[in-house]
């Protein structure tokens, strides 16, 4: 896996991401989503995703970062 240098405090605050094909893409690449298309399609302005998809999401993330799996 690639290395990912995240600068949190750039997105915190943007209400869509300039890039969320690869954003996407490294999130899936670190299997902490399966299934881009559905993020794809609903993780954007005017959309909503479903609270137990984020529910996941938020502790895969959590669960890579105690892992110290992002530098």
């Amino acid at each position: 896996m690639r290395k990912v240098y995240l600068n949190i405090s750039i997105y915190l605050f943007k209400e869509e991401s300039p890039d969320l094909d690869s954003e996407l893409d490294v999130v899936q690449e670190f299997r902490i989503i399966q299934s881009p298309d559905y993020w794809k399609q609903n993780a954007v302005k005017g959309k909503n995703v479903a609270g137990e998809y984020a529910a996941i999401l938020i502790k895969r993330v959590a669960a890579l970062l105690m892992k110290g799996g992002i530098s």
